[in-house]
């Protein structure tokens, strides 16, 4: 059951605030999974999405990878890993 939670702005708006579910967990600590990886991936979004926290976060380009695809693109890249 997903938690709903009522609200009232200042201009007097009134509506219900409803959330699929609770915070993602990094896949690797369990910490807050504040990052989704934009490695590519054969899912329907086209990236893997692997919830990750700052610390397994590596970003290369501009684009944050986990710990299983920044490798990939590493490689991809030739070398170079301009972690962060």
């Amino acid at each position: 059951m997903s938690p709903c939670i009522p609200f009232k702005t200042k201009d007097g708006i009134v509506g219900i605030a409803c959330t699929r579910g609770g915070r993602k967990k990094c896949r690797w600590c369990s910490g807050p999974g504040a990052f989704l990886c934009d490695g590519p991936s054969e899912r329907l979004s086209g990236t893997c999405d692997a919830p990750m926290c700052g610390h397994h976060k590596t970003t290369i380009d501009g684009k944050d990878y986990c710990p299983d695809c920044a490798p990939k693109y590493r490689k991809r890249k030739g070398g170079s890993d301009g972690r962060r």
